[in-house]
């Protein structure tokens, strides 16, 4: 189990890097001064760390364990893009890391996890407008993109494991405001980017284990969809995706993240950050009344916002 997390760990690690590389090496027009210069505005990236809480009950047959766990806990996400000068091209990524100790009270273990998602693509303005507008809002747009994701969660109860690539997206992007209050700063504007999309991918390598249970998740296809919200105070992340394991029951996983962010904005960022989360992975059989296996977990983050 510790060979597999390290190889997809070091696999994701080494694709994340290349990606970030290349990308301002490409022939015709990828550069982080044009493409990244969006990246200003906190509403849409930014990076929190925090201490959190949770708890995770697994059922695989004749084992149902309830854990506690606390960790301390690095994450963040972003959507970089460029009005001026104008481009095509759209880049979004995502990334969670903690470590802690989870417990049942009888026995105690290292509790970590590490996920991410690195994808580039281009996008195509819904309603185009005249280059001396295309600061302005609303925007709305298609966007396509390509890259991969990875996750790793484990404890001893519990190991999921997914290295998605290629990894596909196709969705829509809106961006606006609120607030009105528009001086030519972005700090100054109480803007938002909503995008919902679809997802396919290839599961290269993966695992779901429970303490009776062991599932492979080789070059499993899949598909689900994402929703994302960035606010100026609320971020919302929702996600699903469902594991075609040849003619074995589908493995579902379903995350959700919601954030507040607190105090009063100092420059781009507000000091501090309040998140709930959830995960959830199952085997089902359509008619069945248990589960083959199940996990979820819901926790609560709290920290500062970068």
């Amino acid at each position: 189990m510790l060979r597999a997390m390290m190889k997809a760990g070091m696999v994701g690690a080494v694709l994340t890097v290349t990606i970030m590389l290349s990308a301002p090496a490409q022939a015709d027009g990828w550069s982080f001064d044009e493409v990244f210069r969006h990246w200003g505005d906190a509403d849409h990236m930014g990076m929190r760390g925090g201490v959190g809480v949770a708890g995770l009950r697994t059922l695989d047959g004749p084992s149902d364990q309830v854990l506690a766990s606390a960790m301390l806990a690095l994450w963040g996400q972003g959507v970089a893009y460029s009005y001026y000068p104008d481009t095509p091209r759209s880049f979004r990524f995502a990334g969670y890391g903690s470590l802690g100790v989870a417990t049942t009270g009888e026995r105690t273990s290292f509790d970590g996890a590490l996920s991410g998602e690195a994808m580039i693509g281009y996008r195509v303005v819904v309603h185009p407008v005249a280059r001396a507008e295309r600061r302005k809002w609303p925007r709305s747009e298609l966007v396509a993109r390509i890259g991969f994701g990875f996750h790793l969660v484990g404890n001893h109860a519990l190991y999921s494991s997914a290295l998605e690539l290629p990894r596909f997206e196709i969705g829509f992007r809106h961006e606006g405001w609120h607030g009105g209050r528009a001086r030519n700063n972005y700090y100054d504007k109480d803007s938002y980017n909503f995008e919902v999309r679809a997802v396919a991918a290839l599961l290269t390598t993966g695992q779901f284990e429970l303490t009776n249970y062991e599932r492979a998740l080789d070059l499993a296809p899949a598909w689900g969809g994402q929703i994302d919200l960035i606010g100026e105070r609320p971020e919302l992340n929702l996600s699903y995706l469902r594991v075609f394991v040849g003619q074995k029951v589908p493995v579902d996983r379903l995350e959700s993240r919601a954030c507040l962010k607190l105090g009063d904005k100092k420059g781009a960022h507000h000091p501090y950050i309040v998140c709930a989360q959830s995960r959830l992975q199952y085997a089902i059989e359509a008619d069945a009344a248990e589960p083959e296996a199940l996990s979820l977990s819901a926790g609560l983050l709290v920290g500062f916002a970068g």
